[in-house]
């Protein structure tokens, strides 16, 4: 009936044949305004229809959501305790592995040490045997001398019984 109403105010808006003014009765507008208003209520409850749609499917997506967060916490929980247990083990792995290499490195040092000290004692026994060479060099040294001034002396003594020979000769 609404558009039946909507077509005879179209009619009576629109003048028709011998150059009336277009008019509209009060009928019309109250039609017209009938019309108006039926148009807005039907527009806002599908609004208000559409809004309760939105706000039921948010509220069901905000639970689905909620859920699916209270899924994952649960989850990350035991995630967590597992790899707290991990964690300790691994920690415990880590400190014997660090007592090994301390071990290992005390040992080394002390292999270092006792190398040193060797190292000192042959260098010690170097110098001991190298002064001793020197004084060898120098015995030596003046044991030639002695032996040349004796192979002089000796022929000194050759020259002169020679010269006294052939003198009384």
């Amino acid at each position: 009936m609404a558009l039946d109403d909507l077509e005879k105010a179209k009619k009576e808006v629109t003048a028709s044949g011998s150059g009336e003014e277009a008019r509209i009765t009060e009928i019309g507008y109250f039609y017209l305004a009938q019309q108006i208003n039926t148009l807005m209520q039907i527009h806002n409850e599908f609004r208000n229809n559409a809004d309760l749609r939105f706000d039921s499917l948010r509220q069901e997506i905000k639970q689905q959501i909620d859920g699916i967060k209270q899924e994952l916490k649960g989850e990350m929980d035991s995630v967590k305790q597992q790899n707290g247990g991990m964690r300790q083990e691994l920690k415990g792995e880590i400190d014997s592995v660090k007592q090994q290499i301390d071990g290992f490195r005390q040992a080394l040092v002390g292999e270092i040490n006792s190398v040193k000290t060797e190292i000192n004692s042959v260098k010690s026994d170097t110098r001991s045997l190298k002064d001793e060479i020197n004084e060898l060099k120098k015995e030596f040294n003046s044991l030639r001398y002695w032996f040349i001034g004796s192979v002089i002396g000796i022929l000194g003594i050759l020259v002169a019984i020679i010269g006294i020979i052939v003198k009384i000769g």
